[in-house]
């Protein structure tokens, strides 16, 4: 510090001079230190480990603590503490302040958003995310889009009801399979106007998080009927309720048409039971089967909400659902289905199937007494068509109707049936002539064969020695020249139907048993990914079971789906493409 010499210090205001000056150092050496030491933070131990862990993007973490106002400051520790190292890396400041403003004023929006506990408003109301969705700034568009929908609701459940009624109409969503992907942000569903069962949930999470309405998605990697993967939203009304996003029951929540299949989730079995999403650590992981290898999603297992400990299943019942499909490889129809007794035609049951609006595991279905045989007749606008059902004693079955018959697609007939054995054989001019119809009849187009007559002579050789002329049909149809395309396939180790072709890998367990090969068909997981990873999960059904040569002997076959999509599995090319699978094995594989 430099004075001037026009101060005189020996003058008699000196002493009052010296003593500002010796006051202005002590404060500059008193601030000096200050600016040195620690700089004192109001976040927990745990947040700051957090912190350790985001990179070089740490400081806009610190930013956003450091900005956070007082009465926010609850809030955003929560997030710090809990949110992916992924999202620690890479949040803005802006983003996490902005989120955390609005969420804090909307909860002083209603009086049910007041009432939120605090620890419910921090999990469920409060978190930007849902699971691994691209992280979007949504929650002020929602709010001013949602926020005079549920203005005049009572409750947090009415809310939710309300939002799942109005907002896939305004921002013009729906649920399709050709989606781009399972898990869409809110903004890249919008963007496309398509949306799994996972992006429809995300949808409505984040439009009731918008308004106050705590919510999170629920769940299962797998039905226990094994017909796939669903996610479907849960939202707190004093406590959890569930509803399908989309699908609003005029009824109320804890309503929709996954129940049933919900019932039978296993709490124990970690790819059959029903988990819901958790913002908070909870040691558990959301299992995603559309990034099955990542853990980053908290999870708590909720199955007891869906399933009793103890299922009660009815052995006299079969549980029958219904697919309505317009031709091979094309699309759900929506047609009024009618179920009446095989004899007598007495109507059991009616509805009507789901068409492509509808979740792809969601059928129309019935449980009828197995006490009897069925007819399931269909009523479309172009074509009615039936087939008979004969329960079997499987609690469930699926059956699938097409509208437009075509090559490749047969109906197997519900019962199989073992004639008895051949007690003496055809005589040589029988069997000739039986020989030369059959091959005439199985080298006829199918058209033919619906119009076709066999020469009224071999009624006799039927009606006399049923047994030789069935074995007799079933070696024609075997070396038959429509099948000589198929015989070269099972050379190659491929199965095809239309332009979709599968190969496999095939062993043999054990010791063959006298009526032939009982054959197990497994099929990997995966999809939606790339040809090295799907091969990979290919390689690993291969093996993935342990050999049981105890049980007698089979054929173990590893089958790789036809494609690299998601649930590549579970679209309507599989059944017929299985279903040559089968004919394949059955003609040139010695399986019974």
């Amino acid at each position: 510090m430099i004075f001037k010499n026009t101060v005189n210090l020996s003058a008699p205001c000196s002493g009052w001079i010296r003593f500002r000056v010796w006051v202005t150092l002590c404060c500059l050496a008193l601030s000096t230190l200050a600016w040195a030491a620690p700089q004192q933070t109001w976040w927990s131990e745990k947040a700051t480990t957090a912190l350790a862990t985001a990179g070089t993007n740490a400081n806009q973490i610190t930013l956003a603590l450091t900005k956070a106002p007082r009465d926010q400051r609850p809030g955003l520790q929560f997030l710090v503490e809990n949110m992916p190292q992924s999202d620690l890396q890479s949040l803005s400041a802006a983003f996490l302040l902005e989120n955390l403003k609005l969420a804090y004023e909307t909860r002083r929006s209603s009086a049910w958003a007041k009432a939120v506990p605090e620890e419910i408003f921090l999990n469920d109301v409060l978190p930007y995310a849902s699971i691994n969705e691209r992280r979007d700034s949504w929650r002020k568009s929602f709010r001013a889009m949602c926020l005079p929908l549920v203005q005049d609701c009572r409750s947090t459940g009415e809310a939710a009801q309300r939002l799942n009624k109005k907002l896939f109409g305004l921002v013009k969503v729906r649920y399709s399979t050709g989606r781009k992907k399972a898990d869409q942000s809110p903004l890249e569903s919008m963007e496309s106007g398509l949306a799994s069962c996972t992006g429809l949930s995300i949808l409505l999470v984040d439009a009731c998080r918008s308004v106050g309405i705590p919510a999170r998605l629920a769940g299962t990697p797998l039905w226990a009927n094994k017909r796939g993967n669903h996610t479907w939203v849960e939202v707190w009304d004093q406590r959890w309720h569930f509803t399908g996003a989309a699908e609003p029951d005029p009824n109320g929540l804890d309503r929709g048409w996954f129940v049933q299949d919900a019932s039978q989730a296993m709490k124990e079995v970690r790819e059959h039971a029903i988990y819901a999403t958790s913002f908070r650590k909870t040691g558990l992981s959301f299992p995603m089967v559309w990034a099955a290898n990542l853990a980053t999603v908290n999870a708590v297992n909720v199955t007891d909400s869906y399933a009793p400990p103890t299922k009660q299943v009815n052995p006299d019942q079969v549980r029958l659902s219904i697919k309505v499909v317009d031709r091979a490889q094309g699309r759900r129809t929506a047609a009024n289905i009618t179920v009446v007794e095989a004899k007598g035609g007495k109507i059991i049951q009616e509805g009507r199937s789901r068409d492509e609006s509808a979740d792809s595991n969601d059928f129309l279905s019935f449980v009828l007494p197995k006490k009897q045989a069925y007819r399931v007749q269909v009523a479309s606008p172009n074509k009615d068509i039936s087939q008979d059902f004969i329960p079997t004693d499987q609690a469930e079955t699926l059956i699938t109707l097409y509208l437009e018959p075509t090559q490749g697609v047969a109906t197997l007939s519900p019962v199989c049936y073992s004639p008895p054995s051949i007690l003496r054989p055809l005589r040589s001019t029988d069997e000739a002539k039986l020989k030369k119809a059959l091959n005439a009849y199985f080298e006829a187009t199918i058209e033919k064969q619906k119009t076709w007559k066999f020469p009224a002579e071999l009624d006799r050789v039927l009606s006399d020695n049923e047994p030789a002329v069935r074995q007799a049909a079933w070696s024609a149809y075997r070396s038959a020249a429509i099948h000589q395309s198929a015989h070269q396939d099972f050379g190659s180790n491929i199965v095809r139907f239309a332009q979709h072709l599968s190969p496999y890998v095939v062993k043999t367990v054990g010791t063959r048993p006298s009526a032939g090969w009982p054959l197990f068909i497994a099929m990997h997981g995966g999809g939606g990914a790339p040809q090295e990873l799907n091969d990979s999960q290919w390689r690993m059904m291969q093996n993935y079971y342990k050999d049981h040569p105890e049980l007698g002997g089979y054929q173990y076959l590893a089958l790789r789906a036809p494609n690299n999509t998601w649930n590549g599995f579970y679209d309507v090319y599989v059944y017929p493409l299985i279903e040559n699978l089968i004919r394949q094995f059955a003609l040139f594989g010695d399986v019974d």
